[in-house]
């Protein structure tokens, strides 16, 4: 779909998208995909002697170790069967487009609290090229965010009512 001037038209390429309901067997099968042992084999002569154990597995701070690699095997169970984005249980989001022509937000402010005992000189020394704004806060005058949807907040709270 191309405007008046050739160019092609993006949010008539959305409205389009977004009204489709009925689509089409795709199938995947142009490559056999490898096999566990076959894609195992080409990372260990890409990572050139590294341990592949040391440098596929990743360990998140929760303590949760993510695979090197998903296979449709893994994923079968939890994966959506009959739902499309913007269709159904909306599982997949509430737009056909996805966020194409919404992107996710970045949040540009991130409150942070800390508490500590003060000796000596109070006079706070920031990098404003790392922080927009720093106060030293009595614990009884701390002001809480109206909902308790963050473990920021959740600490606030308990350092407010005396809890370190």
């Amino acid at each position: 779909m191309s405007n008046e001037t050739g160019e092609l038209d993006l949010q008539a390429i959305l409205k389009k998208a977004e009204q489709q309901t009925d689509f089409p067997d795709v199938p995947l099968d142009e490559f056999t995909p490898p096999t566990y042992e076959e894609w195992k084999e080409a990372c260990i002569t890409l990572l050139k002697g590294a341990p592949f154990d040391k440098k596929m597995y990743t360990k998140t701070y929760e303590g949760i170790t993510f695979d090197p690699m998903y296979f449709r095997k893994d994923t079968e169970d939890i994966l959506p069967k009959e739902s499309f984005p913007g269709m159904g249980d909306y599982l997949r989001g509430a737009q056909p487009s996805g966020y194409v022509g919404k992107p996710w937000g970045i949040a540009q402010d991130i409150l942070i609290g800390y508490y500590c005992d003060v000796d000596g000189d109070d006079t706070i020394k920031m990098d404003p090229s790392e922080l927009k704004y720093a106060e030293w806060v009595r614990r009884e005058d701390i002001v809480l965010q109206p909902t308790n949807h963050s473990l920021t907040n959740e600490m606030m709270t308990m350092f407010k009512n005396g809890m370190k």
